[in-house]
């Protein structure tokens, strides 16, 4: 993961982050990660590199599908 810090935000504002896939594998994934304030002002970027996995990680398992 490669973060840029570009400026700080004000105090109060309301932070919004995209994320777009760049590119995805059997294995991999890239993505772009873009964070800005209310006003639309570029605030940090990142660049994240990722290592699929071929199971489900149990933290992320949707708990309403369980059954009781």
């Amino acid at each position: 993961m490669n973060i840029n810090y570009l400026a700080s935000p004000s105090k109060g504002a309301m932070l919004t982050a995209e994320a777009s896939e760049i590119n995805k594998t059997k294995r991999t994934a890239v993505y772009d990660i873009r964070a800005t304030d209310d006003t639309g002002k570029l605030l940090a970027t990142c660049q994240a590199l990722v290592y699929r996995l071929d199971k489900p990680l149990p933290f992320l398992e949707d708990k309403n599908r369980r059954s009781p």
